[in-house]
């Protein structure tokens, strides 16, 4: 997974980087071109705080040429990409789709438009072709809560709230020990 966001990159690279929902199936048939496949499965996240490929291959690309294909398909200098570019490998990478589908990677903490916005990715990786096993088992255990908090009619108004969902990790063979948690705490209005 590679990527950018608001912490690392100004808003005036994101609005470059981006890529609009009709872009993305042929974003993602370059990325995956048979010929010479950076990645093997793909699905792109382009919001406006964030970019970010997440993809599985045999062959390890390197940062460099995660960096180059983002420039290169906007036409921007690849050093300028490289410089405000993360990287996550393994594990790493389901736990970063965790909190960015929890929204604990937006620039407002915990806002929720971020999980449609992972299931959209999603979907467009399906209808695009370039989701196996491996991508779609990722995407579905990261967006979708199979825990949930206590009923908001079963809070007295007024009173500290807290709210717990736990990601399901059975869906990722990769990791089956691991149950993510996001939390969070407020008033009940």
């Amino acid at each position: 997974m590679a990527g950018l966001d608001h912490t690392t990159a100004a808003i005036e690279l994101r609005e470059r980087l981006v890529f609009a929902e009709a872009e993305i199936p042929a974003a993602l048939q370059r990325l995956t071109a048979s010929d010479n496949p950076l990645l093997e499965q793909a699905a792109i996240l382009s919001t406006c705080n964030r970019v970010e490929l997440y993809g599985a291959a045999r062959r390890r690309p390197a940062e460099p040429e995660l960096a180059s294909y983002l420039a290169l398909y906007h036409g921007l200098d690849a050093i300028e990409v490289a410089s405000r570019l993360y990287v996550f490998r393994g594990y790493e990478v389901a736990h970063r789709l965790a909190a960015t589908a929890a929204g604990m990677h937006s620039s407002v903490l915990g806002e929720a438009q971020i999980q449609g916005q992972v299931r959209k990715a999603l979907e467009l990786a399906l209808a695009a072709g370039t989701a196996g096993t491996e991508l779609r088992r990722l995407f579905e255990s990261r967006s979708r809560p199979v825990a949930a908090s206590v009923p908001a009619p079963l809070l007295p108004r007024g009173q500290p709230a807290f709210r717990a969902r736990v990601w399901s990790s059975r869906a990722v063979a990769s990791e089956p020990s691991v149950s993510p948690l996001c939390c969070s705490s407020g008033l009940v209005k």
